[in-house]
């Protein structure tokens, strides 16, 4: 299974890298900075022992003369031997301002050491004999004779011992370039890369990122991010594919839900017309039928005069009769013509009723009431009708027996008296047809209200419909810039 490491670990193993490296640069110039430093004071103890060299064999000879320069020549050859001993072994050299320990002398010096070492014993032991012989000027002279003899061999011993320790300087300063050359490749190669691999790892798929970003924030939710990694920018990545993959998903949503609005709010403004026409045609259905009614009630209350009145002619017929068959048979007439208009008045309220049912059947729940009232007409008129028909016939008859001989007009009368009866029966009919065909149209009223309320109900409902269907229509056209 390949595991692969978080940026950030990477970014922190690349700094602790860079970091090491930096270590290392900083101990390995210091180091030779010291080396440095005591080669320098190498060179200046092997300049400063061959100055010494010279100053023995003058104080030497000064001693010969002037016995106070005793201990500073001492001092010095004291301070030459230690030093070409610090020289050789390595070690702090006497009356240095340095607190640098010298390391011991590098291989390529070993064999002018030693020939400075075999001159300097025997120049040692002269410099010492002149003090040790101090009551001996034999000796002494033959000591300083030495010296003066080998002042200048010594001085050139020295002189190739301090060439050699320069050209040894020389030498660890060529390797201290290159080896700080080296170290300034490593380190450049390293920033380099860490560079690329900061470019790769980090700012290269940042700016895909970033570029997807753009490319979303412009409405293209096609393509998706392509960086397959368990990293960081992974997660990153496979967060902005979700993003745009639930982004992808609500716009098509969104542009489902405007098309069905926008299609259901051309059908909702489609039927809001259609109920609106037909509660139009119903309202004016409602005010032809209230119209119908008022003319019918004008019509029965006419009637109930006219019947009032052949009630009271029967009446007065019956009574008079006896006197006179032609009234008889005149008032027998207006009677059986009274009957045909109540007749053809029952036939009209029969078909209004029938009318006033079939409206009452559109208008629903609404219009139970009305049909109760139009069945309880239409039973009236049915009464009417029957009662009309039975006194039509009566008339008949009694137009027959008006024309037969008076002997059969005591059968008659009591006819007669039963037609006023009829008549009187049919008024009380009508009034009650009176109240329900009221009632009618007091329901046929308050229908229409209804009916016109409903009318701008639904002009309303359509209003809103059509607002419904721009504002879907202004929705689709502002997901219309995402292309998914």
């Amino acid at each position: 299974m390949k595991i692969e490491l978080k940026i950030v670990t990477k970014i922190r193993i690349l700094f602790a890298i860079l970091a090491i490296l930096v270590g290392l640069n900083i101990i390995i110039v210091n180091y030779y900075k010291q080396k440095e430093k005591a080669d320098t004071v190498i060179v200046d103890i092997a300049g400063r022992n061959r100055m010494l060299s010279q100053k023995i064999a003058l104080l030497s000879e000064i001693f010969i003369k002037d016995k106070t320069v005793q201990k500073e020549l001492g001092s010095v050859i004291k301070m030459h031997h230690l030093s070409f001993i610090a020289l050789r072994d390595g070690g702090k050299a006497p009356s240095m301002n340095s607190e640098t320990s010298m390391p011991a002398a590098h291989n390529d010096a070993m064999p002018i050491i030693k020939k400075v070492e075999v001159q300097w014993t025997e120049y040692k032991k002269n410099a010492e004999n002149i003090i040790r012989f101090n009551n001996d000027p034999d000796k002494q002279l033959l000591a300083l004779k030495y010296l003066e003899t080998h002042r200048n061999k010594m001085l050139s011993i020295n002189n190739e011992l301090v060439k050699v320790f320069v050209e040894i300087n020389a030498k660890k300063q060529s390797k201290l370039k290159t080896i700080l050359i080296i170290t300034f490749l490593i380190d450049v190669i390293s920033l380099l890369f860490g560079l690329m691999l900061i470019n790769k790892e980090l700012i290269v798929p940042v700016k895909k990122i970033a570029n997807q970003a753009l490319v979303i924030s412009k409405g293209n939710l096609i393509n998706n991010l392509k960086i397959e990694r368990k990293d960081e920018i992974g997660e990153l990545s496979n967060s902005i594919n979700s993003i745009t993959e639930n982004f992808k998903e609500l716009i098509g949503n969104i542009a489902k839900t405007a098309e069905t609005v926008l299609d259901a709010s051309k059908g909702l403004s489609t039927v809001s017309q259609g109920i609106s026409q037909s509660a139009f045609e119903q309202s004016s259905t409602t005010e032809e039928i209230s119209s119908s009614t008022e003319q019918m009630i004008v019509t029965i209350n006419t009637n109930a005069e006219n019947a009032k009145y052949s009630g009271k002619t029967s009446i007065d017929s019956a009574n008079e009769m006896k006197q006179s068959n032609e009234i008889f048979v005149k008032t027998i007439i207006e009677i059986s013509e009274k009957i045909t208009i109540i007749s053809e008045i029952a036939k009209k309220t029969n078909i209004l009723s029938i009318n006033a049912a079939i409206e009452a059947a559109r208008a629903g729940d609404q219009g139970k009431g009305f049909a109760v009232v139009a069945q309880e007409i239409k039973n009236l008129a049915d009464k009417s009708r029957m009662a009309s028909d039975e006194i039509n016939e009566l008339s008949k008859n009694g137009q027959d027996i008006s024309k037969s001989t008076s002997e059969k007009l005591a059968k008659t009368i009591p006819e007669i008296i039963k037609s006023a009866k009829l008549v009187n029966s049919i008024l009380s009919a009508s009034s009650e047809q009176q109240n329900a065909i009221g009632e009618i149209n007091d329901s046929i009223q308050q229908l229409s209200k209804i009916t016109m309320k409903n009318s701008t109900s639904a002009e309303e409902m359509s209003a809103s419909a059509d607002q419904l269907s721009a504002q879907a229509e202004q929705l689709k056209q502002m997901i219309s810039v995402f292309k998914i």
